[in-house]
């Protein structure tokens, strides 16, 4: 009878790894598009520039099976590219409803995401070309669903990552790419506002992130000489760029070089921003190595945030460390 018993767990064991469900979300789950059910003309399974699938034709779809969801807000994010120099744009639909889509321009892949609230019930989510004008095709990898409420899981809680003085065109895609490859969903990027009209490529990547915007300033200027209407006009300028962009008004702000009176804190207080001051001082504004960005970072403890910018490499080069070591101490991520 033991015999018996022992072979049957050892049957349910083999059949629950083989076959994981699809109908339950953790914190963050991955979907390899080439497992999911295709659909259309022409979508089909590829190799490069990674395994996944093509979708060449409007119409073309890959899909996951059902999976339950309760009305909670969730971070979408696909991994793709485009098939050549030319933006390519994925639909995501769900209960046959457009919850959003993104774009990928170029053929290095990145990670796009956006975030949604799905109608409580069972039911699927399709990523479907339905805007094709024959100029591109579009090659995704995986879907990534995320619980944005839980900020990634951490037992021990959760830390703020939070990155100053974008958007910038050459470095916000890669920056925003590594955070999503690293498996961290949620980051908050304050936003330098005068910087949007110059860099679009870089805005396009904030926009897309599914991360949190949030006010750095509209001139990123020494205020602490400047009137109170002066300050008002400038964090005012910057919050109306993001509003005008779609995204939520701003609730927080970081302050230029952190500078701070109380003319500076009644204009804030005014415009509903609640000042974000640092816990960690990683200097990567002062040249600091890839390590030495890292070794600050270990210093983060729960509710903490650390001082780091979207414009340097070793800042770029020590994501992937962060957030591992942040996890191995049981640490999530949240955003403001």
């Amino acid at each position: 009878m033991k015999r018996k018993v022992n072979l049957l767990l050892a049957l349910i064991l083999c059949f629950t790894f083989a076959f994981p469900a699809t109908n339950a979300l953790s914190a963050t789950t991955r979907y390899e598009c080439e497992n999911m059910t295709l659909g259309g003309q022409y979508a089909g399974k590829i190799s490069s520039p990674f395994t996944g699938v093509a979708l060449y034709a409007n119409n073309d779809y890959c899909q996951t099976g059902n999976i339950t969801w309760n009305n909670t807000q969730k971070t979408i994010s696909i991994r793709g590219s485009s098939s050549n120099s030319n933006t390519a744009t994925v639909v995501v639909k769900m209960n046959g409803n457009e919850m959003g889509k993104v774009n990928f321009t170029g053929t290095t892949p990145t990670v796009q995401s956006f975030t949604c609230t799905p109608q409580s019930g069972s039911y699927p989510v399709q990523l479907i070309v339905t805007n094709d004008n024959g100029t591109w095709d579009v090659y995704v990898d995986y879907l990534e669903i995320s619980d944005t409420s839980s900020g990634g899981g951490g037992t021990s809680g959760n830390v703020y990552l939070t990155f100053d003085d974008g958007p910038l065109n050459g470095n916000s895609p890669t920056l925003i790419n590594n955070l999503k490859s690293a498996g961290c969903s949620q980051a908050t990027l304050f936003v330098w506002g005068n910087r949007i009209s110059s860099n679009q490529t870089g805005w396009n990547a904030y926009l897309n992130s599914g991360f949190s915007l949030q006010n750095h300033s509209w001139t990123h200027s020494h205020m602490t000489s400047w009137s109170y209407q002066q300050v008002y006009n400038d964090l005012q300028q910057c919050n109306q760029a993001i509003q005008n962009a779609g995204k939520p008004k701003p609730t927080k702000i970081r302050l230029p070089y952190l500078e701070s009176n109380s003319t500076i804190q009644q204009a804030c207080s005014a415009l509903g921003l609640s000042i974000v001051s640092p816990n960690v001082d990683t200097q990567d504004w002062n040249g600091a190595s890839t390590q030495s960005i890292v070794n600050a970072c270990n210093n983060l403890q729960a509710g903490g945030n650390p001082l780091m910018h979207d414009g340097y490499q070793t800042t770029n080069s020590a994501i992937a460390t962060i957030v591992s070591n942040l996890r191995n101490r049981g640490l999530g991520f949240a955003q403001y």
